[in-house]
């Protein structure tokens, strides 16, 4: 027995999805309620059709659907001839058998707003209507016998047999005239047998443009039901599924006098009692003009929303616009009709032929095929493979034929249970050390229901990448003709391009790759030539192919792929709070637990998670879910954000894990999509007032058991506000210092608390956690209050008393380094980093204070600890990349030294600075930094996660000591003579660099040639700079030479660290990068000219 007696389809308020359910008001005409604008409710039905069960959601209609789907529906068989009174108008005998024709489920559309489409080659006065019941067949049958066929009816509803007369009349079979698409509406609502026992009881009406066209009773048929199931049941298999329409009464407009048609903007109405009426407005195709009418019609409202629905991608009132060809005149001349094309309900479109002509061209040569048209048809096959999947398929795009792809998610859940038990944490694992820990404990059987994930992550929008990140750039081969006159310097950079140019630019990692050749012709719809605009009287009017193309760009595509299986997501999630947590920890992993609130947040952590997986399917599992799960949040945004502020919360959270994904992923059109999206992220934030946030340590005197879990988890939930904004800040460095462009964010006026400190924020237990909080200070400071930056007295080697508060925080030194690390990238934007200036002493002194603040704290422990605290986010990396910031301009040398290919306009610029640079002392630090940088990046242990700066920061390393080694050799060859070239190879003494001063470091004096007396300025050492031999004494001058192995050591050192370090696939890219600048290198032969 059903659950349901009046079941829907349709597309709900809430979450724009389709959905079936339960009328909550049957009493209601569902039809004219949902035409009329007024509010409709339906219970969620879960399951099928054929099996559902009525849940107690309630949804809102937004628009109705097809109760039956096209996909479901395997069969429609039509019954002609079947009431006596429309035998008698028509002065016909009654048949002695059912007169039986078919309609191809192409025609099969939904009630209003779907439109019945009149197609060019009806266009012609003749196009008619026909109120009949219609009928489902709800379980599989053969040879059925009369007394059993209501047996297998699973329900009725209303439904239009639109007719094309002059084609009817053509041939003896009515296939082709009454099989057109949108030929078949039904609807509004699928009402089961036990609200209709008797299908010969009902009257039927059709009102077209509200007089009364139609007006007979089922007891008038000829064969009733139960005759026409057995009578097309034998030797013949009735499928679940199957549609029968089950005949006409009196009335047709092909036989009044005078006669009525359905005209272009007609009401049609088809009102059958207990069902309620089905709607549809009629619409002429675009193929030309609407019969008797020499001008377009006036549009309408429908028209309005149709045509915001095509602007915006947005289904308005069920119908995605598609437009057929025609000449949309800006005179007026021509039908402005839209064709109309359900995602659920599919109309056909006419498109051009191949020969460039449009329908209408073709009508007014009377060719009937070429009227017709032709259509595009799209592979159907993912539909019969969508179907096979499981239930609620959501209707996306038509094929030519007017046949709907369908996607189906998934039914799964996940099975996670809430055990009142918390693995004991370390200081640096919040899950254990070990890999093989069992994770958290709600990972098992917790009663969480994933199944909306799928719906919430299967999104109709798409992002599209037209252009690369960076434009060409410079070519290594005309580095020397700097030295030359300006004029010929120029003519000779533009005659020596080599291909050399454009593989260092494709290698970049930003570099964006082209599209695939039948990704490209997806969107490439008319062929060579048809672009080209006609010479007319209106140089400004828009003919088909250009409307065409745009309404193929405008199309959403959908994406159909199921999540993936429960284990998966399982271990992705374990993966992430055992590995990554650890590294960039803004959520709380003690009391995180999964709700539907936070559903996008729980797949964002997975596609980290699949990352740290170690396979390259698991990786590309987490690209699906990163990808799917970036543009449900950018579809929900508006009323996520704007409703619930916990669910917003968790929204922006799964935004910033998802930017993270991104930054990692080694995807240079995810580095383009991170980009691109961060500021609407602060945005939201900003919306949400989380830049505002303030967390205060609550009160906890007298507070046990569950009175102080909930103030835990409460404080948790706080903490993280403020851990996801201060995660924006990061990122907005790391974007800043990756792309070189000035920060979004302003980080010398962070108006957030400081992040808790480690020990509070790691407490396994709430009781852990109140003795914890009995230790810290009643209130945190602001970050902008605790930045030496900000602080009018500057000793670089005492830290502010405000900072000392903050040392317990690795967070928030975190947080401060990528803070001097974004305002430094700015001034650098700027040109105001010189070491003259003052802003260079300014973040030097920032940084120095720091170093005394966290790290000098951190490797000296208090008496209470053993040892040092490890350093869980690699801050000291960090801190020697931002000091490489402060010393050069990376964006000039990655420009010098080919990142956007042949640009001979800043050649000359960004090459003389690289010069410049690489024999300065600015340069020399620079790369003692980087040396550091490796040697500290050694120490790590193998199973350690390295933090998500890491692998900028080695490539950063790398490019520095290229430059250092290529420009440094050409610069002292040329300009130098080899007294100064001995002399300019001795390093400065080591208390001129400070911040290695107060380390105690030992200047590896190696790197820059300090070897024998006899060989100081032609020794073969890791600068690579001279080759010492008779022949460049003789001559009194070096010869330039490549860079060989051995002075690129440290290049390929940091190289192959990349390749080696983490699960990043970013570090991956950056590797590549470095590759082809030193294999270019090699295969160019640097010749002075």
């Amino acid at each position: 027995m059903l659950s349901w007696t009046h079941l829907i389809r349709f597309v709900a308020e809430e979450d724009s999805q389709p959905h079936i359910g339960q009328l909550v008001d049957t009493s209601r005409d569902v039809g004219l309620d949902t035409f009329e604008g007024k509010p409709v409710r339906a219970y969620k039905i879960i399951g099928t059709i054929f099996d559902g069960e009525v849940t107690k959601t309630v949804l809102t209609v937004k628009y109705l659907l097809s109760p039956v789907e096209r996909e479901t529906c395997n069969y429609i068989r039509c019954l002609g001839l079947n009431y006596k009174d429309h035998a008698e108008e028509a002065n016909l005998p009654l048949p002695k058998a059912p007169i039986l024709f078919t309609k191809p489920r192409s025609s099969l559309i939904g009630p209003y707003p779907a439109a019945v489409n009149i197609p060019k080659c009806a266009q012609d006065n003749t196009s008619d209507y026909e109120a009949e019941l219609c009928l489902v067949i709800g379980k599989t049958g053969r040879d059925i016998s009369e007394e059993d066929a209501l047996d297998y009816v699973l329900g009725y509803t209303a439904s239009n047999d639109v007719s094309a007369r002059t084609l009817q009349l053509v041939t003896p079979q009515w296939t082709f005239s009454k099989g057109l698409d949108s030929s078949c509406p039904i609807g509004p609502v699928l009402v089961s047998t036990s609200v209709i026992p008797d299908p010969q009881t009902l009257g039927i009406k059709a009102l077209y443009n509200d007089a009364v066209v139609q007006d007979g009773h089922t007891s008038n048929m000829i064969f009733n039901v139960r005759k026409q199931i057995s009578y097309l049941s034998q030797g013949t298999t009735l499928e679940a599924g199957t549609i029968f329409l089950t005949g006409t009464p009196a009335g047709i407009g092909f036989v009044r006098k005078p006669a009525v048609v359905l005209q272009d903007g007609g009401d049609i109405r088809v009102q059958i009692d207990k069902i309620g009426t089905l709607i549809n407005k009629v619409r002429y195709d675009l193929g030309g003009d609407p019969p008797n009418k020499g001008t377009s019609r006036v549009p309408t409202m429908d028209d309005a929303a149709n045509l915001q629905a095509f602007q915006t991608g947005v289904d308005v009132g069920g119908i995605a616009m598609t437009p057929a060809v025609s000449n949309v005149d800006l005179d007026g001349q021509t039908s402005v009709t839209n064709s109309h094309q359900s995602p659920t309900d599919g109309l056909t479109s006419s498109y051009p032929s191949q020969n460039g002509t449009s329908s209408r061209g073709a009508s007014q040569n009377h060719n009937m095929v070429a009227a017709v048209g032709y259509n595009i048809h799209d592979n159907v096959s993912s539909s019969s493979r969508a179907a096979e999947r499981g239930m609620f398929a959501q209707d996306v795009t038509v094929d030519g034929q007017g046949q709907q792809t369908q996607l189906i998610p998934s039914d799964f859940s996940m099975p996670l249970v809430d055990h009142n038990h918390v693995s004991p944490l370390s200081n640096n694992n919040l899950w254990g050390a070990s890999i093989m820990s069992p994770g958290p404990s709600w990972l098992i059987g917790y009663d969480f229901d994933l199944e909306a994930l799928n719906s919430a992550s299967t999104v109709p929008a798409t992002m599209e990448m037209g252009e690369p990140l960076f434009q060409p750039q410079i070519p290594f081969n005309d580095m020397p003709n700097l030295l030359e006159p300006e004029s010929s310097r120029r003519g000779r950079m533009q005659r020596r391009q080599r291909p050399i140019n454009d593989v260092v630019k494709k290698s970049w990692f930003s570099q964006t790759e082209d599209l695939e050749e039948d990704e490209e012709d997806s969107y490439r719809v008319v062929a060579t030539g048809q672009t080209t605009p006609a010479i007319g009287a209106n140089q400004y009017d828009v003919d088909d192919n250009f409307r065409t193309r745009v309404s193929l760009k405008l199309k959403p595509r959908t994406n159909d792929d199921p999540l993936p299986s429960n284990n998966f997501l399982n271990l992705s999630v374990q993966m992430y709070f055992t590995k990554f947590n650890t590294v960039f920890p803004v959520i709380h992993g003690q009391t995180f637990r999964p709700t539907p609130k936070n559903s996008l947040l729980l797949l964002s952590i997975c596609s980290v998670g699949s990352l740290l997986i170690g396979s390259k399917g698991a990786a590309a599992q987490g690209v699906r879910i990163f990808e799917r799960l970036n543009k449900a949040i950018l579809a929900s945004w508006e009323t996520t954000v704007l409703s619930d502020p916990s669910e917003a919360s968790s929204m922006i959270q799964a935004a910033l894990i998802g930017q993270t994904f991104g930054l990692l992923s080694g995807d240079a059109k995810h580095l383009a999509i991170v980009e691109a999206f961060h500021g609407t992220v602060v945005a939201w934030a900003r919306r949400c007032n989380m830049f505002r946030y303030r967390s205060e340590l609550p009160q906890i005197d007298g507070l046990t058991g569950a009175e102080l879990d909930h103030a835990w988890k409460a404080w948790a939930r706080s903490e993280e506000t403020v851990r996801t904004v201060l995660g924006l800040y990061i990122h907005d460095a790391e974007l800043a210092s990756m792309f070189h462009h000035e920060p979004l964010l302003r980080h010398d006026a962070v108006m957030v608390s400081a992040a808790a400190d480690d020990s509070l924020f790691n407490a396994p237990t709430a009781s852990a956690w109140r003795d914890q909080v009995r230790l810290q200070a009643p209130s945190r400071p602001l970050i902008h209050e605790i930045l030496h930056a900000n602080s009018r007295i500057h000793d670089c080697s005492n830290p502010l008393p405000e900072e000392l508060i903050c040392k317990g925080s690795r967070f928030t030194a975190y947080v401060m380094l990528h803070g001097i690390y974004a305002s430094i990238c700015e001034k650098q934007q700027m040109g105001h980093l010189n070491p003259a200036f003052t802003d260079f002493g300014k973040y030097s002194d920032a940084l120095m204070c720091w170093y005394f603040t966290f790290e000098v704290n951190r490797s000296n422990p208090s008496s209470h600890e053993a040892n040092p605290r490890s350093d869980t986010f690699c801050l000291m990396i960090l801190w020697h990349t931002v000091f490489m910031n402060l010393l050069a301009n990376f964006d000039t040398l990655e420009r010098a030294i080919g990142r956007d290919g042949p640009d001979p306009a800043s050649a000359s610029e960004d090459i003389r600075y690289a010069i410049q640079w690489a024999k300065s002392i600015e340069a020399r630090r620079c790369i003692l930094h980087a040396h550091a940088l490796q040697n500290t990046l050694g120490t790590m242990r193998l199973d350690t996660e390295p933090a998500i700066h890491i692998p900028h920061c080695l490539f950063l390393a790398g490019i520095a000591s290229y430059c250092f080694t290529r420009f440094r050799c050409w610069s002292s060859a040329e300009l130098m003579s080899p007294h100064e070239a001995a002399v300019e190879s001795q390093i400065e003494p080591a208390l001129n660099f400070p911040e290695f001063s107060l380390r105690g470091a030992i200047i590896p004096k190696h790197l820059f040639g300090i070897t024998s007396d006899s060989m100081s300025y032609a020794a073969a050492n890791d600068a690579g700079c001279y080759v010492a031999d008779s022949e460049q004494q003789q001559h009194g001058r070096q010869r330039p030479g490549r860079v060989v192995p051995v002075g690129a050591g440290m290049l390929c050192t940091l190289t192959d660290m990349l390749q080696r370090v983490g699960h990043w696939g970013i570090a991956r890219k950056f590797a590549g990068t470095l590759g082809t600048l030193v294999q270019a290198d090699t295969e160019e032969k640097w010749m002075l000219g």
